[in-house]
């Protein structure tokens, strides 16, 4: 009885050490680092020490491959054909069923059209159905949007953008082109920045499009930031949502 008491108590610390260290990894902030230059992107997943390559991938390492030996072909043995039985009985010939005459088929086919049954009445027509998604009600949805909106911004929140870099030499084929696009990059730059601001954090450290009238800079462009998500409160917005949501449920069933 003694020996059972202690190992419960040791199950019970156990589990509460690796509750422990899953809230310590939940903790940890997980960081996504986007990169693009010459031409080419790449992706970066990092957590704490730990950076792993998620575009373009790693090529994989190459495997020693043993030296296989050749098996030698064996001589392929011809086999004899088979010889009939000498008792074999002969064959039948198929009977062809006899030909009914024409007389026959005139009778068969006003019989036929004789028995043909009445035309049926149409169905009423079926009352308008609802439009519904997935089986769930289009009405319930609408009266569910604001509640997933201001849970996904909950979640959102957990996110933040920074160390943001970006150097973007712009070209048109005459110096009145260049400026224009100098001048739209700029006002989309803007939209961009402030649509993004209203989700997530986001911290520019440079930015610095550039109107390149020579086209001394073609093929310099870079854009880098890094993607921090606190992965603990963003999954516990979503418990809290997901309860919230079965909460309206609930009280739209009754």
């Amino acid at each position: 009885m003694g020996a059972l008491l202690l190992a419960l108590k040791a199950l019970g610390w156990l589990l509460a050490v690796l509750v422990i260290l899953l809230l310590l990894l939940l903790l940890v902030p997980v960081t996504i680092q986007l990169e693009y230059a010459h031409e080419q992107f790449t992706a970066r997943l990092r957590v704490l020490f730990y950076t792993r390559q998620l575009w373009p991938e790693p090529p994989p390492r190459a495997k020693k491959e043993r030296p296989r030996r050749k098996k030698r072909a064996k001589a392929p043995v011809a086999a004899a054909a088979p010889t009939p039985p000498e008792n074999a009985a002969p064959e039948k010939k198929e009977q062809t069923p006899p030909s009914t005459p024409p007389a026959a088929r005139s009778a068969q086919q006003t019989g036929t059209a004789a028995a043909a049954p009445a035309p049926s009445p149409r169905p009423a027509p079926e009352p308008k159905k609802e439009l519904s998604v997935a089986g769930v009600p289009l009405r319930r949805i609408l009266d569910l949007l604001p509640t997933v909106g201001a849970v996904g911004k909950r979640i959102l929140a957990g996110l933040r953008v920074h160390a943001v870099r970006l150097y973007w030499p712009l070209q048109g084929e005459d110096a009145a082109e260049t400026a224009l696009r100098y001048g739209q990059f700029c006002a989309a730059w803007g939209n961009v920045t402030g649509l993004v601001q209203n989700l997530v954090r986001l911290q520019c450290d440079q930015v610095q499009p550039v109107a390149d009238y020579l086209g001394e800079h073609t093929g310099e462009e870079h854009f880098s930031c890094k993607i921090t998500a606190r992965v603990f409160i963003m999954v516990a917005a979503a418990v809290y949502g997901l309860y919230r949501l079965r909460q309206l449920a609930e009280t739209q069933s009754i």
